[in-house]
């Protein structure tokens, strides 16, 4: 029982770590239109465009999570710096750096490209990560554990 438990914490661990990458890049896409927002109107849109990045987020970052997870079950991995780190290289995996874009756009543009997107997409996995290891990966392995039971 304690398994399946932790199974749905999981699930439940990787919607809102999804959902927290996925603002955090809608934030960081924003943030240079922000001092106008009021006047045009993005905080309506921004909730949409943030549901539907988290959904792409999810669908896209899924294998790689699930891996994560798994090794941090087998092993019992329970520490923030390494669901951090652990988000940092899906995020840069997925980055313009990582999808081998950058040296594309450098070769067609002959310019150096803007880091930003990289950024964002390294501070979104550091922030996925981080939230993930507060719902479920603080628990890790746990459900192996026998209770310990008290002396009578």
């Amino acid at each position: 029982m304690a398994l399946l438990g932790h199974m749905l914490m999981m699930l439940l661990g990787f919607a809102a770590a999804s959902f927290a990458a996925a603002a955090i890049m809608s934030g960081g896409l924003i943030a240079p239109f922000w001092p106008g927002a009021p006047l045009s109107g993005y905080g309506e849109g921004l909730w949409i465009v943030t549901w539907v990045t988290g959904f792409v987020v999810a669908v896209f970052s899924f294998l790689p999570a699930f891996l994560v997870m798994l090794i941090a079950e087998s092993f019992k991995l329970r520490s923030i710096l390494f669901y951090a780190l652990a988000g940092a290289a899906i995020g840069l995996m997925y980055s313009p750096l990582g999808a081998g874009v950058a040296q594309w756009w450098i070769d067609f543009n002959d310019q150096v490209i803007s880091r930003r997107p990289v950024e964002l997409m390294v501070a979104a996995g550091i922030g996925g990560g981080i939230v993930y290891w507060a719902i479920a990966g603080r628990n890790a392995g746990k459900w192996r554990e026998y209770p310990v039971s008290r002396a009578p």
